[in-house]
């Protein structure tokens, strides 16, 4: 379950900033993309590749896994591990993620005002923290009440 405090990004939007990371327009990319901007919540690899539909009937699951790793590596996408699972989602707007270890609910939280603690990190540890993709783990309002 997921809930989301954070405004979806739109695909345009997410294939607008595609377009300014230097990235192509492959059908793989796109896929990704629109999968990802429509999705409730994170995805598995397969799952986008199974729910691909008929305009990216040719597109592999290697393809797929090839094409999270390069938009991983542009920015533009982040990775959560679910117990093992890796479940993707845009990196746009950049969030955190609340997960409850009670009821597993999962709330996106905006990351904007983590610039002192970052600095902070950075300062005392040496430590550049990257916010996209974060998993805090605690309870949810309603387990803990």
């Amino acid at each position: 379950m997921s809930h989301h405090a954070v405004a979806r990004t739109d695909v345009p939007t997410a294939l607008a900033a595609m377009s300014r990371a230097g990235l192509r327009r492959m059908p793989s990319r796109v896929l990704i993309i629109e999968a990802l901007a429509k999705a409730p919540g994170h995805l598995s690899a397969a799952q986008i590749h199974r729910d691909r539909g008929p305009d990216y009937a040719g597109v592999h699951l290697g393809t797929v896994h090839r094409g999270l790793d390069t938009l991983q590596r542009a920015g533009l996408v982040h990775v959560i591990d679910d117990h093992g699972t890796a479940l993707y989602g845009l990196s746009l707007p950049p969030h955190l993620h609340a997960l409850c270890t009670s009821c597993g609910s999962m709330s996106e939280v905006s990351a904007e005002g983590l610039g002192p603690l970052i600095g902070r990190l950075a300062d005392t540890a040496g430590f550049l923290v990257d916010p996209d993709g974060v998993t805090l783990r605690g309870l949810c309002q309603r387990c803990r009440g």
